[in-house]
């Protein structure tokens, strides 16, 4: 099996505001997620959060038709679907540990059909982007990050050890408000070096809060090249 190791280093920084107009961290694509749409669910959703529990889960779908033109003019309309779960567990609670939780994901994806593949690119050509950013890895539910986290010096430093994934830790600088790929995912997925956020592999993280508006973050990760594999989805 060919592994490698990857050090990756990102240094973070927050606009400057002026005074008169406070900036209240919300940047397009990442606001926080509104109340779910079953509300409390009969009372589970606020007894899982007094233990400590908290998650959300969405569903995804994305649609590309193909008119004519490209590599194979046939019409053509590519569908594929994703249901994922993100849940935290805050252990501080339990064991008095500064920001100890577990974080995890896990992602069912659908109908393994892109229109790049099937239309616009000619297959003996390495993929350069894809009309439809949620896809890859085949039909299957897969674990997409498995994590333990905790704060040292005042919460300034936080530690992160898991299974990960790179484009979930160091390449979400833009948000995703677009189904292209090259628009969306990550770039260094879309650079084919990574994959996506449904594939994980082994890591540590750490980052470091210099100032409230600056922190650096560095971290050392496996790239291994059969973690898109269904051998390797748990």
């Amino acid at each position: 099996m060919n592994k490698k190791l990857l050090f990756s280093l990102l240094f973070l920084t927050l606009p400057a505001t002026a005074n008169e107009q406070q900036w209240n961290g919300t940047v397009l694509g990442f606001e926080p997620a509104p109340k779910g749409i079953f509300g409390d669910m009969l009372g589970i959703r606020p007894i899982l959060s007094d233990h400590g529990f908290s998650f959300h889960s969405n569903y995804l779908s994305q649609i590309a038709y193909n008119a004519g033109g490209g590599y194979n003019n046939d019409k053509h309309t590519a569908y594929i679907d994703q249901f994922a779960f993100t849940f935290t567990q805050d252990l501080e609670r339990w064991t008095g540990i500064p920001d100890a939780r577990i974080e995890g994901n896990i992602v069912n994806r659908n109908h393994e059909d892109n229109l790049t593949v099937k239309r616009l690119q000619d297959p003996r050509v390495p993929n350069n982007d894809l009309a439809q950013e949620s896809y890859g890895g085949g039909s299957i539910t897969r674990l997409g990050w498995l994590t333990f986290a905790r704060s040292f010096d005042d919460r300034r430093l936080t530690w992160r050890i898991g299974m990960m994934n790179k484009v979930q830790e160091f390449d979400q600088i833009i948000p995703c408000d677009f189904q292209l790929l090259s628009q969306c995912g990550g770039k260094s997925a879309n650079a084919l070096t990574w994959s996506n956020w449904n594939i994980h592999t082994w890591g540590t993280t750490v980052s470091y809060k210099i100032t409230p508006g600056i922190t650096i973050k560095t971290g050392v990760m496996e790239q291994n090249p059969q973690a898109t594999d269904r051998s390797h989805a748990w």
